[in-house]
């Protein structure tokens, strides 16, 4: 999959403006926050440059169009909505779980190992989503502020995205 292609199921996802105090992430337009853009004028952002942002910032950033064509979605929607050593943390506890035992370190960076790990591999995406899974509820427990949010994660970001890639 593609950037065109990954953005719009990303943006299935992401709504228009919000601005809630219990989200982390501040004042939010299709997923792009005033957290991570403190010079944006949220609120008048477009789509176009929300999908140039994610373009720039993450899908060319992150170099995803070099991952697993089966993971380059679920991947450019866990940066959108993971800061980048979580998403370490994911694919990586992924890897492990995949071979059966610790051959990557689990500390979020991904570098050339992790980055090899996941193409040689070919981890299924199903149990990535389950490792993201577990994250969202590792959230919860240490944050109960975030309960609220939780049912919304794991709905758009781990079960529609198994409908939406037929994974099961």
């Amino acid at each position: 999959m593609m950037f065109p292609d990954a953005i719009e199921l990303v943006l299935e996802s992401e709504g228009g403006y919000v601005n809630d105090p219990v989200d982390k992430g501040g004042e939010t337009k299709y997923g792009i926050t005033k957290k991570r853009y403190p010079h944006l004028d949220i609120k008048s952002l477009t789509l176009q440059q929300a999908k140039d942002l994610y373009r720039a910032d993450f899908w060319d950033r992150y170099d995803i169009g070099d991952y697993p064509d089966e993971l380059r979605f679920i991947i450019l929607d866990m940066y959108v909505n993971h800061n980048p050593k979580a998403v370490g943390l994911i694919l990586q506890r992924a890897v492990n779980n995949h071979i059966g035992y610790d051959f990557l370190k689990v500390d979020g960076v991904i570098g050339p190992l992790t980055r090899a790990a996941l193409n040689r591999f070919r981890i299924n995406p199903l149990r990535v989503l389950a490792f993201r899974s577990k994250y969202y509820s590792d959230i919860v427990r240490n944050n109960r502020d975030q309960k609220r949010f939780y049912y919304g994660w794991l709905f758009h970001r781990v079960f529609k995205v198994i409908d939406r890639l037929s994974l099961i």
